[in-house]
This record gives structure tokens, C-alpha cells and sequence, in this order.
């Protein structure tokens, strides 16, 4: 139809035709929510666990064992597409600090609260 009205924006809603709407930017997923790390019956292993986030792609999981507030300090730990995850062959003499997420289109969201534990 576009073609026939030549452009035309006024011809071409004049007619019974549906207009197709631009495709819109994609948006930052938002940060994963209730993130909790439980230390597991097996020593030195710590499970993760969070709030999905809809039409992401994968979940990054961030850690130290360092100051959390430091934004140095944070690591790639893994990335998965999964809203769970073990981290096995801690030390059971450190306290650990995990954030995870989002990433979707437009990249990767604000980190998830932190959550922090220390493996048996």
C-alpha cells in the first residue's frame, strides 16, 4: 500500500489498511529480585537462587570475597540462562558476596541486591 500512496502519510491512513508501527529500541531488563545464596550440605558449595526476568537472554552471576561495595572487587563467576546456580570449591573460611544480572537486547540491567554467605 505504501507504495501505491507514494509515501504518503495522509493517503495511506486514509485507507482501511492497518499503519505498522516502527519497532521500538529494546529496553534494559531490570534487575533480578530476591536473590538468596544458601549454603548447601556439601562443604564449600553455596546454592543461588532468584527472581526470573521475563524475555531475558541470561543471567551473569557476579562474586567477591572481598568488599562488596567496591566495584572492583566483582568478578565474572559464570553466565547461565537458568535462575538457579551451585558454586562448588569455596573456601569454608570466607564470606562471600553474590549479584546477578539480567541481560537481554539492550545488554545487561542493574545488579540484583546482594546476598552473602559462607559455605560450611
Amino acid at each position: 500500500m505504501q507504495a501505491v500512496c507514494g509515501g504518503d502519510a495522509e493517503k495511506i491512513t486514509s485507507t482501511a489498511f492497518g499503519v505498522r508501527a516502527l519497532p521500538s529500541p529494546p529496553e534494559l531488563m531490570p534487575a533480578p529480585g530476591n536473590l538468596r545464596a544458601v549454603p548447601i550440605t556439601k562443604l564449600g558449595e553455596i546454592r543461588l537462587r532468584w527472581g526470573g526476568v521475563r524475555n531475558k537472554k541470561s543471567y551473569v552471576i557476579q562474586w567477591t570475597d572481598g568488599d562488596p561495595l567496591v566495584e572492583a572487587n566483582w568478578t565474572l563467576m559464570d553466565i547461565t540462562p537458568k535462575n538457579f546456580y551451585t558454586r562448588t570449591g569455596l573456601d569454608r573460611n570466607k564470606t562471600y558476596s553474590f549479584r546477578v544480572l539480567a541481560v537481554g537486547a539492550a545488554g545487561a540491567g542493574p545488579a540484583s541486591d546482594i546476598a552473602v554467605a559462607q559455605p560450611r
